[in-house]
């Protein structure tokens, strides 16, 4: 049995938007390493100089000595690092959100029964390949809707004009059987819809 081959669709970044987000942390994450380097030399180098120095080495450990200076730069580094990745998660998610929000607005307005609402996303904005989706959704949704209307209304003129239309089978081959037929053909488009 052949299974179905499905293009793997990216639907939460696309690549440029993914390598931009990789390469924000990414230098995020150096800028805080070098940070780090910078900010424990400027801060250690005077008392370690003072030890080097000096005519006779302390009795301590060169650890105790500098130890102050060493988690008060962790520390700095450490808060600037995840303010930096705080902005830039912020940025991201603010930039995903905003398709997001607009795509559920859609959605919610066609669920209330407007049909014709639309994704309409800028040019850069991730999920273009789902607000195409769901704008193909709508427009086959509001296109059967509208020809089961029409249908409806056909047979409802027919079995006004014809009450022996009303006794036709949906088979039949009446005027009414046949709108019957239409409207079943229609429905019969959606898998999942019960008989």
């Amino acid at each position: 049995m052949d299974r179905p081959r499905y293009k793997r669709r990216i639907y939460i970044i696309d690549r440029r938007n993914q390598f931009r987000f990789i390469a924000r942390f990414v230098a995020a994450s150096l800028i805080g390493n070098l940070g780090a380097i910078i900010a424990f030399v400027l801060l250690a180098r005077p008392k370690l100089d003072t030890v080097i120095y000096s005519m006779r080495m302390p009795d301590v450990p060169v650890s105790s000595i500098i130890m102050r200076e060493i988690v008060v730069t962790s520390g700095g580094v450490t808060l600037l690092t995840a303010a930096i990745f705080a902005v830039t998660a912020y940025r991201l998610l603010s930039r995903l959100n905003g398709p997001l929000y607009n795509i559920q607005g859609k959605l919610g307005r066609a669920a209330d029964g407007d049909l014709t609402a639309r994704v309409v996303l800028r040019k850069n904005d991730s999920f273009q390949e789902l607000a195409t989706g769901v704008n193909t959704l709508l427009d086959r949704l509001h296109g059967d809707i509208r020809t089961l209307k029409e249908l409806s209304s056909e047979a409802r003129r027919q079995m006004k004009s014809d009450p022996a239309a009303a006794a036709d089978s949906p088979g039949g081959d009446g005027d009414a059987g046949r709108t019957l037929a239409k409207m079943r053909e229609v429905v019969a488009g959606y898998r999942q819809c019960p008989d």
